[in-house]
């Protein structure tokens, strides 16, 4: 099949991506202890985060989500130790990781969380 040119947004996009991923990586070759919580962006990691999800209200409909996902395959864009180390099990999350501690401060409308995980299913995101 013939190739198209990328356009400026896709390159963009893609570029994006890539800085997300080496930084990602960065993030995941630093854990000491295994701490899943070392991964979470300095945002989430605040305590102030809890304090506003329970202020908030799921309301699928709000979510951005994608018509589908998985359009972009990133791998071929990354170097081999990267792409190896991606697609090997349990080399991003090991499969002995402890359990995560319930997050406090999340509820909300059962009804709106499960039309959200429709709407992700079918979009591919999960």
């Amino acid at each position: 099949s013939k190739r198209t040119k990328s356009t400026a947004a896709q390159l963009d996009g893609l570029r994006r991506l890539f800085d997300r991923s080496v930084a990602f990586v960065a993030r995941l070759d630093s854990v000491t202890d295994s701490s899943w919580e070392e991964l979470l962006p300095s945002w989430a990691a605040d305590n102030a985060m809890q304090a506003v999800a329970v202020q908030t209200s799921l309301v699928a409909d709000r979510i951005d989500v994608l018509p589908r996902a998985g359009l972009v395959d990133p791998c071929p864009s990354l170097p081999p130790c990267l792409q190896s180390k991606l697609s090997t099990a349990g080399e991003v999350f090991p499969i002995d990781l402890p359990a995560m501690r319930p997050c406090i401060g999340v509820g909300g409308d059962k009804f709106e969380y499960v039309k959200l995980i429709a709407i992700q299913l079918r979009a591919g995101q999960l």
